[in-house]
């Protein structure tokens, strides 16, 4: 039985100075993240990223009527 979809998830980006991978969260989009390598901060745009990941996350739960 589902109790709630959540579709937060890590994901690797690459450093835009260092060019070394680093994971974040769907929780960081639209927010500053600091690369673990070489400490530059990168801004995860948003753009309708986050509205589109809860319309997703709300249908799922109205599939499976959570």
């Amino acid at each position: 039985m589902v109790k709630k979809v959540d579709l937060q998830f890590d994901f690797d980006i690459p450093c835009q100075k260092c060019g070394k991978k680093f994971k974040v969260s769907t929780g960081n989009v639209g927010k500053s993240v600091k690369c673990p390598h070489c400490r530059t901060t990168t801004q995860l745009k948003d753009n309708g990223f986050t509205k589109g990941l809860q319309k997703a996350n709300n249908a799922l739960n109205k599939l499976f009527k959570i």
